[in-house]
């Protein structure tokens, strides 16, 4: 009977130790995963050429996949990139040239090393391309977002809006200028403010369009954003002094209570760049 104990406890205890060994072994691998972009944290302050990053893998691998045959033409633009920094993704930033004195274009790559995810953008021509891994695109910090307003030439209003259950909305609001076309491009970021000091920031970017309406606001130039379509819109009516009126989901009129207004934000000028002359161009 004893001896039939003791083989019962060796089993059991050879069976947790298999298990746990099990357990090691898939979080070793999860640690250790050949896919895995993490390895790029370590880099953050250094310039992508000088830690040859672009050869590494599965970075490499995983901008050939995304890129296609534009590929060799990200290599020529980011060859004098600076260096990587963190805002909640790691990005790097390049700026090309034809000539020593102007900037024609930029060249940005985000890294989410959380989630193994990359995304490119190239601002050239005036216009903004965006090649991305599977998925939603990446969270753009505040230095490329800028960057992109004003080479896009963006009218970009900023404010707080009310909250329900928070201490208010801290709204930045983009537009692309519409002229001929009858809607345009905008981007969204809503980052909501807790008494705890914790925060959850939303991105969204989309198309708005122009509506002409006669209600009771201060203008007849109303913006419908289309944020989740077709269902989830937000209207902005445009005020004399070039600022907006938030309307709310009612284009004729709004709903909420507290302050309402969105403020034309003034860009901060572009951050010197080294330049990467010689670039090719869309």
């Amino acid at each position: 009977m004893k001896y039939h104990l003791y083989l019962i406890v060796f089993l059991f205890l050879a069976l947790i130790g298999c298990r746990k060994s099990q357990h090691s072994q898939n979080t070793m691998s999860a640690i250790l995963s050949p896919d895995s972009l993490h390895y790029i944290n370590e880099f953050i302050g250094e310039k992508p050429m000088a830690v040859d990053l672009w050869n590494t893998e599965p970075l490499q691998s995983e901008l050939k996949k995304i890129l296609g045959n534009q590929f060799d033409s990200f290599l020529q633009d980011v060859a004098s990139a600076q260096e990587l920094k963190r805002d909640q993704v790691i990005y790097t930033i390049a700026a090309l040239s034809d000539s020593l004195t102007e900037i024609k274009g930029y060249t940005v790559a985000l890294f989410d090393t959380a989630i193994n995810k990359v995304e490119v953008f190239f601002l050239k021509n005036k216009e903004a391309r965006n090649f991305q891994s599977e998925g939603e695109g990446l969270y753009i910090p505040d230095e490329v977002r800028n960057l992109m307003y004003q080479y896009l030439n963006w009218n970009v209003y900023e404010g707080i809006l009310p909250c329900a259950d928070c201490e208010g909305i801290k709204t930045e609001l983009a537009l692309e200028p519409i002229q001929n076309q009858t809607d345009g491009r905008y981007f969204l970021q809503q980052t909501y403010l807790y008494t705890d000091n914790a925060v959850k920031t939303f991105q969204w970017e989309g198309v708005y369009s122009i509506q002409h309406e006669s209600a009771q606001i201060s203008s007849d130039t109303v913006y419908q954003i289309k944020r989740n379509q077709p269902v989830d819109m937000l209207y902005f009516s445009k005020m004399a002094e070039s600022n907006l009126e938030f309307l709310d989901n009612n284009p004729r009129g709004k709903k909420s209570d507290g302050p309402l207004i969105l403020e034309k934000k003034k860009l901060p000028p572009s951050p010197p760049q080294e330049r990467n002359s010689g670039s090719l161009f869309y």
